[in-house]
């Protein structure tokens, strides 16, 4: 049974983004979901670093989210 289109991942990314933000910490948008999620959900741009806005615009191909202490 395919799991797409079901918002689980996007269900993933924002309880990461959340977790990340509680603790004070940046991400990076290592794939371009990830870099797609950032762009439609700005309320979590705080949580983006400098660097990972570089990286959003390139839209990787692989990854996730990479934590930045």
């Amino acid at each position: 049974r395919a799991l797409r289109g079901r918002g689980i991942a996007s269900q993933l990314v924002q309880g990461a983004l959340e977790q990340i933000r509680a603790d004070g910490a940046k991400v990076v948008a290592g794939c371009s979901f990830v870099a797609d999620y950032l762009d439609k959900h700005p309320e979590f741009s705080d949580a983006l670093s400098d660097l990972g806005l570089i990286v959003q615009k390139e839209k990787p191909a692989i990854g996730g989210l990479l934590r930045l202490n």
